[in-house]
């Protein structure tokens, strides 16, 4: 990047900053130039440094830019207009406006730029857990679904086992004993008075021929 820095050549048409933002917009926050996909929704963000009054619309471009998903810094070196540093950076200003004497100082905004651009949702950021990513401070960790448990890759989820429990209706136990002792006390009753009994279970037929 310092490289490719060093090789820019200042137009000669003055401080373009409008211009600028413009080619940042239409080039430089494309996905073909690297920008990610807005269905990661990470926040795209433009850090605008000038020592000089704008020589060209910088409100327009700004607000077309802001409206397109870019969160806009403006840090002003030196003879910098503040109240275009004002129209160029996003709301609210005393978090995206910023001034240094010199360049040779412009370092000691480095921690604020840290702090702040870096403190992203690390889930926001792209993660690797199969159901939900939970954000804790600087990093993540994975968590599954109801009726799911997280595996030892601490990523994936798997099923939870579910145990079957039979459990026999004790309505039916007794009804069953029931009519069991009505059908020996029929075929009591049958047997004393000589009548031969056949007795079926649905399938099955068992004449009882011991009689006297």
């Amino acid at each position: 990047m310092k490289k490719a820095i060093s090789r820019i050549e200042p137009l000669a048409a003055g401080t373009m900053t409008g211009l600028a933002i413009k080619i940042a917009v239409n080039e430089a926050f494309t996905e073909e130039s690297g920008a990610r996909p807005r269905s990661r929704k990470i926040t795209k963000v433009a850090i605008i440094v000038t020592d000089g009054r704008p020589q060209d619309q910088v409100e327009e471009v700004s607000a077309a830019a802001r409206a397109s998903g870019i969160e806009i810094y403006a840090v002003g070196v030196d003879r910098a207009d503040m109240r275009s540093l004002q129209l160029m950076a996003s709301i609210p200003l005393e978090d995206h406006v910023f001034y240094v004497e010199t360049y040779g100082v412009i370092e000691k905004l480095t921690s604020k730029f840290r702090e702040t651009l870096c403190g992203l949702d690390p889930c926001a950021m792209g993660h690797d857990c199969e159901h939900i990513c939970v954000n804790s401070n600087a990093s993540y960790y994975c968590k599954c679904r109801n009726d799911y448990i997280l595996n030892a890759d601490k990523k994936t989820c798997s099923l939870k086992q579910m145990k079957a429990v039979v459990v026999e209706d004790p309505c039916k136990c007794e009804a069953r004993l029931a009519f069991q002792k009505q059908t020996q006390a029929a075929i009591q009753q049958l047997t004393a008075k000589h009548i031969l009994p056949v007795i079926s279970d649905g399938r099955h037929f068992i004449i009882n021929s011991t009689f006297r």
